[in-house]
């Protein structure tokens, strides 16, 4: 106990408590991945352009392409905003 109370963080505590075969699998570039990395592609994405679409359906506008870009997003709200102008 007297370590974590005289470390500088929580990470460098609880890192000092696991072994040290531990920590280098955990610390290291992930072996089963292309590009090493851990914890890329989690969580739920497929759920963000139904999300999007909602968000944008009172003004017509159905999200149909993936990526999802910020600029495009952009040009087809004010699209929208002229068409509903124009009615």
């Amino acid at each position: 106990m007297g370590r974590f109370l005289r470390s500088r963080n929580f990470f460098q505590a609880a890192t000092n408590r696991i072994q040290k075969d531990v920590r280098d699998r955990l610390v290291g570039p992930c072996p089963h991945t292309t590009l090493g990395t851990r914890g890329v592609g989690e969580g739920t994405p497929g759920s963000v352009p139904g999300a999007v679409s909602d968000a944008l359906s009172p003004f017509g506008i159905e999200v149909n392409e993936l990526p999802i870009r910020p600029r495009k997003l952009w040009r087809e709200i004010q699209k929208a905003k002229a068409r509903q102008a124009a009615d």
